[in-house]
């Protein structure tokens, strides 16, 4: 998780694949997330872009995975706020790949500590193949 100022800045980002892939084995993370909080209507949510070169991932469109751990650091960092023990935002990822995605994520927790984390939206298969063994 790496949290930015602005999600401006998001869109300067310009990665050495090769160097974040040879950083992978160094930092025990196989991808990088890039976020930044966003505030529309006054609603918070998050645009962000996920670069997992070690594992043939320049930029990945759309990460439901990644988006749960950025709820559970969202609320364990005092970012986001539960009330009544659960909060939601929307993540925005993908734009930068021309493949725009949305997110929906809730978390549950107990104060700061998080007990569940669900992601919700819809998908869409692109690719489908099946494997003789």
């Amino acid at each position: 998780m790496i949290g930015l100022q602005s999600a401006e800045l998001l869109g300067s980002i310009k990665p050495d694949f090769e160097e974040l892939a040879r950083l992978t084995s160094h930092v025990g993370a196989e991808g990088y997330f890039v976020f930044a909080l966003v505030e529309e209507n006054g609603v918070i949510g998050t645009e962000s872009r996920m670069f997992v070169p070690a594992l043939g991932i320049p930029e990945d469109p759309v990460s439901g995975n990644a988006h749960g751990m950025l709820g559970t650091y969202l609320v364990t960092h005092g970012l986001l706020t539960p009330k009544e023990g659960r909060v939601r935002f929307r993540g925005q990822q993908g734009m930068w790949v021309h493949r725009p995605g949305l997110v929906e994520v809730e978390v549950e927790s107990s104060g700061k500590v998080v007990q569940s984390v669900r992601i919700v939206g819809d998908a869409v298969i692109v690719y489908e193949a099946e494997v003789q063994i």
